[in-house]
């Protein structure tokens, strides 16, 4: 096993730090924590032709998003909607903004992040619902786009990848293709890597128990193709695909063993690893800087099936 020092110093230093682990918070103190933190961690907004909030028409009333639009591209290119990570209990808008105008500026494309309905407060699959309905939207062409959505995308982070896959999977949308940064894709069961990073790699084992059970209250729904898409039936239908997993994260071998079954299945696929980093480098990229390496790499893998697609 690899870890680099800079994410040693990282991991050393949130050790020492005082206060409860996430799993000892209730969610809401969590949010209030959590969502600061990873700004400190995490590059700024990059500059944009335009960054606005909009309001996309859900299941359950309006469901908050923002429009990133590049200074380049095609008007009428394709739209990529995007979930934010943080277990479908924490993170927001402004936490994935930074990555979220990287990808639009590296590709030029629009980008509309998704700020879905949050367990405990509304537990699966209201999550589920909402980014169905989004993407839905955005397949629309709504005015709000400025222009016709060449084909929609899909992407995120953690459960928001696994949000963005189960969202390919659907029948409600045609996606073109899909990026996955270390996306939950079986939460029925505790892969090899659970136990190799237990504890002291950001992501903890307890912290994902907290997780889930804030999501998924009923027991029954941890092996719905939903929640964990790597049980699903079949997924020959999925679009082409990006996946990154993290080296030293509790998520790795599910997301190597979903990478391999799509690739098993015929789907077009694009893997890598980011090898001793951790858990969450998306939102890390100040503090981590050999993650732009990777996150580079994926957007592009990215632009690369936009041009197979095209």
């Amino acid at each position: 096993m690899t870890i680099l020092p800079e994410t040693k110093a990282l991991l050393d230093a949130a050790a020492q730090a005082p206060g409860p682990k996430l799993h000892e918070m209730d969610p809401v103190t969590a949010r209030e924590v959590m969502g600061p933190m990873m700004l400190e961690l995490d590059l700024p907004v990059e500059p944009l032709k335009e960054m606005r909030d909009i309001t996309i028409p859900g299941p359950a009333g309006p469901i908050p998003a923002r429009l990133f639009v590049p200074d380049h591209g095609e008007p009428e290119g394709p739209v990529l909607v995007y979930y934010h990570g943080g277990g479908w209990v924490v993170g927001s808008l402004d936490g994935c903004a930074g990555l979220c105008s990287q990808i639009a500026n590296r590709l030029g494309i629009r980008v509309v992040s998704v700020d879905y309905r949050m367990a405990p407060e509304h537990v699966f699959p209201a999550a589920v619902d909402d980014s169905i309905a989004a993407a839905v939207w955005v397949a629309g062409s709504p005015a709000e786009l400025g222009g016709k959505a060449g084909g929609v995308l899909t992407g995120g982070d953690s459960a928001g990848g696994n949000l963005a896959t189960v969202v390919s999977a659907s029948d409600k949308v045609k996606v073109r293709a899909q990026l996955l940064f270390y996306p939950v894709t079986d939460i029925s069961k505790k892969h090899a890597s659970y136990s190799e990073f237990a504890s002291g790699y950001f992501l903890e084992e307890a912290g994902m128990d907290w997780f889930r059970d804030h999501y998924l209250p009923t027991e029954a729904d941890w092996t719905d193709p939903r929640v964990s898409p790597l049980l699903a039936e079949s997924v020959a239908h999925l679009p082409p695909t990006v996946i990154m997993t993290a080296g030293l994260d509790v998520l790795r071998d599910e997301g190597r063993a979903y990478a391999a079954r799509l690739a098993e299945s015929g789907v077009r696929l694009l893997f890598s690893e980011a090898h001793g980093l951790i858990h969450g480098i998306m939102n890390m990229r100040a503090a981590l800087p050999s993650s732009m390496t990777h996150v580079e790499r994926a957007i592009d893998d990215l632009g690369r099936l936009i041009r197979e697609t095209a």
